[in-house]
């Protein structure tokens, strides 16, 4: 039973004992002549009153004392009887127990706001980071160009004679720099991506000339890979509302990325179909990989309203149709 139940129980035997106590002096005043069993009532409502109100009142002082008492166990101050501190008479349970409260408010309202400013150094901390990783890979990609350029020249233009192991070598470093070269880029995307700040021109898109245009290369990294390649496609597909290049390149890496996850001898199937109101892609391989490419592709998917799932044996991309061409900005 609730306090508040417990107190209005013990006031109702109070209120009927007061009414008949007032009848008990209306007949003895002007009848002079009590009724048995107006009196028998009242005398009966006053004990049950008194017992209740008793009860009700040692329990919750118990209450109060207890609180009172973990209070001070839980405070700095020392133990002892509710109301007195080593002979030392304080504030009341009540107020104990407001003090206590309020401090333990107090404490929570700085715990919060400490949480905050953690949060907010975090997040300015993982900016610096996420601009110092762009800034970087400019840098870097500068330097890959002051390679790259010394070694088209010499391969393209020959001052002299090469041997063989000269020109393999030199074939070697340029094909080197082109993949680094294309590492450090999209590595510089991620960051921009993190930013806010790639650049991105969304329109009208049929879904299935994305698909289809991905075809050749995951067909050909396929081949490379030793895995064979089953795609399927639904007709007619919705129209959706993307940046064409970024998403193609995006679904591209996705897809070769489940590829080069897939043992030698595999079959690979991809099924684009519509659901509800949007269009789904799903190749029933997951994405194990955790590099470059496979992290810009879910950047990229996200910030252009694709939503990726992966599970045991499937990876799924999902995109809403477009019923309009909404307002966006050229960065995402």
């Amino acid at each position: 039973m609730r306090v508040g139940q417990r107190l209005f129980l013990a006031v109702v035997p109070a209120v009927l004992g007061v009414l008949l106590v007032g009848a008990l002096a209306y007949w003895g005043q002007y009848a002079h002549r009590v009724p048995s069993l107006v009196l028998g009532v009242a005398i009966v409502a006053a004990l049950t009153s008194l017992a209740l109100a008793w009860q009700n009142t040692r329990y919750v002082a118990r209450r109060v004392e207890r609180l009172a008492a973990h209070g001070v166990m839980d405070s700095d101050q020392p133990s002892g009887p509710p109301g007195e501190t080593n002979g030392v008479v304080r504030e009341d349970e009540l107020d104990h127990i407001e003090s206590v409260v309020h401090r333990l408010s107090s404490d929570l309202t700085v715990a919060t706001n400490q949480r905050i400013r953690r949060e907010e150094d975090t997040a300015a901390r993982l900016g610096e980071y996420r601009r110092l990783l762009r800034d970087t890979s400019l840098e870097v990609a500068k330097r890959l160009d002051e390679v790259r350029l010394p070694l088209h020249i010499l391969l393209d233009h020959k001052f002299g004679e090469l041997n063989e192991n000269q020109e393999e070598m030199l074939e070697a470093a340029r094909a080197a720099a082109e993949v680094a070269d294309t590492t450090v880029r999209r590595v510089r995307e991620i960051g921009e991506v993190d930013l806010g700040q790639l650049a991105t021109t969304p329109a009208r898109v049929r879904s299935e000339d994305i698909v289809r245009s991905i075809l050749p290369g995951v067909v050909a990294e396929a081949v490379r890979n030793e895995v064979r390649i089953n795609a399927d496609f639904a007709s007619p597909l919705p129209v959706i509302y993307v940046d064409r290049a970024r998403v193609q390149e995006a679904l591209s890496l996705l897809v070769t990325g489940c590829i080069e996850d897939a043992p030698a001898g595999a079959d690979v199937r991809i099924v684009v179909e519509p659901e509800d109101c949007g269009v789904r892609l799903r190749i029933d391989r997951p994405c194990e990989s955790r590099g470059v490419n496979l992290q810009l592709a879910l950047r990229v998917l996200a910030a252009q309203g694709g939503r990726v799932t992966t599970t045991a044996d499937s990876t799924t991309v999902t995109f809403a149709a477009a019923t309009s061409s909404p307002a966006r900005s050229l960065t995402t």
